[in-house]
């Protein structure tokens, strides 16, 4: 359901169809008028101007291929879309969602853990090392951290968040950069939840995924998501480690709240997918706050 290549060699004001025939959901925000994003180094290097919506004349319905799913064959849907490109001997890129990489996060981090003023409020660590070798990052905040208060921060509550246990879904990423940034801010709520608990924020749990380009499996073409109940150490290492640091925070009585951050192919706003009917209150805290947050979407299971 995503796309992010690059095209050369395009001619400046020719319009160039393009279809991606095996998008596989029935329904998608294409359909209601989402366009595609457009990256053309020419463009940034002139006036700064980076990635924007750009296309036209965009369809999304099914074609006559077919994929199997639960025992059922169901249409491949196409999309197509037309692009002008703004410059001759130019590198464009293309996406349908705004792109966040590996290396993305990884400057991310070397940023917060040089800033000075941050020092003190967050450590880094490696949570797990993927199939492929990379590292899955895990930020524990809260203050102070230092070895000498260790058992204080160890008697404290514990929130955890997670992002990217789906590759494609990278405005997961886009909203956990900015719980890292206020989470070890100068604001005063981020202040006083320092105080009061500890948090883990594990960014990317599907490096393997990211760096390669899927959209929700890792390398071995499993959906980590569905391996919850019982993830291996060979194949599911990050989600194996994340499982176990959830069960000891909650056997020690101290997990309070744990958030995986995803993204919706056709779903507007932001909403949550609660366990069960117990945190009801946190969806309405959000409705109240915020006019981007879609109540209605919430779910209790």
């Amino acid at each position: 359901q995503w796309f992010y290549f690059g095209v050369n060699g395009a001619v400046r004001g020719v319009r160039y169809t393009f279809c991606f025939a095996n998008m596989v959901k029935t329904d998608s925000l294409f359909r209601e008028g989402l366009q595609p994003l457009l990256l053309s180094k020419v463009e940034l290097s002139k006036s700064g101007k980076g990635w924007h919506r750009t296309g036209d004349r965009i369809s999304y319905s099914p074609n006559e291929h077919k994929f199997s799913k639960a025992g059922q064959l169901l249409p491949f849907q196409s999309l197509s879309v037309d692009i002008v490109f703004p410059h001759d001997n130019d590198a464009c890129f293309l996406a349908s969602c705004y792109p966040y990489t590996y290396t993305d996060l990884q400057k991310h981090l070397l940023e917060l853990t040089s800033d000075a003023s941050r020092e003190g409020v967050l450590v880094r660590k490696t949570l797990a090392v993927s199939a492929a070798g990379n590292a899955c990052d895990v930020v524990m905040v809260s203050s102070p951290l230092d070895a000498l208060r260790l058992p204080l921060l160890r008697a404290k509550p514990a929130i955890v968040v997670s992002a990217r246990v789906h590759p494609g879904e990278s405005n997961a990423s886009y909203v956990m950069h900015g719980v890292l940034e206020y989470m070890t801010g100068s604001a005063h709520c981020a202040q006083v939840l320092r105080d009061s608990h500890v948090m883990y924020l594990i960014p990317m749990l599907n490096p393997d995924g990211v760096i390669n380009g899927n959209t929700r499996c890792n390398l071995s073409g499993q959906d980590l998501n569905r391996q919850w109940l019982d993830p291996n150490w060979s194949q599911h290492p990050t989600v194996r480690s994340l499982k176990g640091l959830l069960e000891d925070l909650a056997g020690e009585g101290r997990l309070v709240l744990y958030i995986d951050l995803h993204g919706h192919s056709n779903k507007k706003g932001f909403f949550l997918y609660c366990c069960d009917s117990s945190v009801s209150t946190l969806p309405l805290i959000l409705a109240k706050r915020s006019p981007f947050f879609a109540l209605g979407s919430c779910t209790y299971k």
